[in-house]
């Protein structure tokens, strides 16, 4: 069932900022619906409640209470925060709630479904000065008590439709309370009228801090919430580094939340709200911050953390696997005779495989050693043909060793320069530097995976694991030259020539 808490504010300005801009770490809107009781705009809602409290000499800051806070909020099951009939009529309740308690005055009714819960609920703004009277709002009618039992006769007349469990509930009441007994109501209802109520406790205090940031006063500590903390704990099993107990009990931290577990077997779990401080720290979840994953839901046992954790390994080794693809494959020159080795032993083999691995190296090194001595030479040649040569198809023409020692790797580098300024050039991927070494290998699937990242948030294709390597074989007045003249390379179109409006942010 809705439930509803009201306060008092001294900063009337500040109360509609809170509800209507957006926060500093905004995701998504910040309201979905707002409109205004008693002449009031939403645009300007500010100016018109300060030209009325102006006009009455109430507008002193902090000297008079300029407006009241009350927070209507539906559970999830009540009105869904993805469906906007859910929207409308939450605000068609607030401003039906507006209009019979505070009649005459200027009320803001703004409906929100974001918060850490995610939860519809209505931020109700009243102005505390009449319009015409310039009578400040007697408190006595934002008395909880009465604002409760004004609030279930507005949802009576307004046929707000409850849960098919309330009805039974509050029918089975009726019947005890006829036969002399207990209801019961209050007991049958309790949990989630106090989640509800601890989620507004929580929404007023947002509310307070953001009233104290203007003011320079200190906040207060953070309620807790069964609510949040459901929230928090939603978050911890979403988080893709979350992939095993102890990273999941990290992630947990991270998010605001203690994880651990209890029971013989280890399969209970108790999750704790680590709480806000006024000075910005968290505090260590006390007893009454604590709460069992069987109170909590089936979502939050350990059946259901397994699940999320094996979901984020899953995902996270399915992003690795293409990306290890990408490394040298090595053959070996004289293949293990396996039928001759069936009758060896483990450690045996071992040393055949490691023996031939050696091998391998050996023939390898050799084969380095012959191509450093010929791209030496090469790089000699090219030097003394660029020095002689004046057109630039006899430079374009000049050979390029693929692998280049490093006393030679200018002249190497200017020659590939010469090779890519004529329009006729393309990029071979099978060109590109081969990654020998453990280390290589490790850093360029790393760089790569990271190059992937990026394309994915902006929606741009993938980048292969050829390309990649042909990309780095480039210089920097290379890639220059492409971002120009994209028509002089074959494996890209001339359309994604990028302009320079798309960079400006």
């Amino acid at each position: 069932m809705p439930v509803v808490v009201a306060s008092a504010s001294r900063s009337g300005h500040a109360l509609i900022s809170y509800a209507l801009d957006d926060k500093p770490d905004q995701k998504g809107e910040r309201y979905v619906m707002a409109s205004g009781v008693g002449g009031l705009l939403v645009s300007v809602a500010k100016q018109q409640m300060r030209d009325v409290r102006k006009k009455w000499g109430k507008d002193k800051p902090g000297a008079f209470v300029q407006a009241y806070h009350v927070i209507e909020s539906f559970a999830k099951d009540e009105l869904d925060p993805d469906d906007p009939d859910s929207w409308m009529t939450a605000q068609k309740l607030g401003r039906a709630l507006a209009v019979d308690r505070f009649p005459g005055r200027q009320v803001l009714i703004v409906t929100q479904r974001d918060g850490k819960t995610g939860c519809v609920h209505n931020h109700i703004v009243v102005n505390s000065v009449d319009t015409k009277t310039g009578r400040s709002l007697d408190s006595s009618i934002v008395m909880h008590s009465r604002l409760v039992e004004a609030h279930e006769r507005v949802l009576e007349a307004e046929g707000f439709e409850q849960r098919a469990d309330l009805k039974k509930a509050f029918s089975d009441a009726s019947e005890r309370q006829e036969r002399g007994e207990p209801s019961g109501l209050r007991r049958g209802n309790s949990t989630q009228r106090s989640e509800l109520r601890e989620f507004q406790r929580y929404i007023m205090w947002e509310a307070d801090s953001d009233i104290a940031d203007e003011f320079g006063a200190a906040h207060k500590a953070e309620p807790f919430s069964s609510t949040v903390l459901k929230n928090l704990i939603e978050q911890t099993l979403a988080d893709p580094a979350a992939i095993g107990w102890a990273s999941f009990v990290a992630a947990g931290r991270a998010h605001g939340v203690h994880i651990q577990q209890r029971g013989k077997k280890g399969r209970g779990i108790s999750y704790g709200m680590l709480r806000e401080q006024p000075d910005g720290t968290r505090a260590e979840a006390a007893a009454s911050d604590r709460r069992r994953c069987s109170s909590l839901g089936t979502g939050f046992e350990m059946d259901a953390v397994d699940l999320a954790l094996a979901r984020n390994s899953a995902a996270q080794q399915a992003v690795a696997i293409p990306v290890a693809a990408a490394p040298v494959q090595m053959t070996l020159t004289k293949p293990l005779n396996r039928p001759a080795q069936q009758g060896l032993t483990m450690n045996e083999r071992l040393r055949a495989a490691l023996a031939a691995v050696h091998e391998e190296a050996n023939v390898k090194t050799q084969q380095t050693i012959a191509e450093y001595n010929s791209a030496k030479a090469t790089s000699t040649n090219v030097e003394i043909s660029d020095a002689t040569s004046t057109q630039p198809e006899q430079r374009a023409a000049a050979p390029i060793p693929d692998v280049v020692s490093l006393p030679a790797l200018p002249e190497a580098n200017e020659a590939r320069e010469d090779v890519q300024l004529a329009p006729t050039a393309t990029i071979d991927p099978d060109a590109a530097e081969v990654v020998s070494t453990p280390q290589e290998v490790k850093q360029a699937a790393e760089k790569l995976r990271t190059v992937n990242d990026r394309n994915r948030r902006l929606g741009l294709p993938a980048v292969s694991p050829e390309q990649h390597a042909a990309n780095q074989a480039m210089t920097p007045e290379q890639r220059k030259r492409r971002l120009e003249h994209p028509e002089w390379f074959d494996d890209i179109e001339a359309v994604t020539k990028p302009s320079k409006q798309e960079h400006v942010l």
